[in-house]
């Protein structure tokens, strides 16, 4: 099975990236796993800029993948 990972922008703080790093590391365990980043909108906190990142994700998707929202 594969997976692929889609999130929006980057941990600039860097308190994530461990953690992001050690789930990757144990699923690899089970699924071939693939991280993919979109970058964040300019105007992420507006409207349009959700629009956009919505539309840069779904971009991403190949045809016949499903699409799981985790929030």
């Amino acid at each position: 099975m594969r997976l692929r990972l889609l999130s929006v922008g980057r941990d600039r703080s860097g308190l994530f990236e461990p953690a992001v790093q050690e789930y990757a590391t144990r699923l690899k365990r089970y699924v071939k796993l693939e991280l993919v980043e979109v970058p964040e909108s300019k105007r992420a906190s507006e409207p349009v800029g959700r629009d956009e990142e919505s539309e840069a994700l779904l971009a991403k998707l190949k045809p016949g993948e499903r699409l799981w929202l985790l929030d």
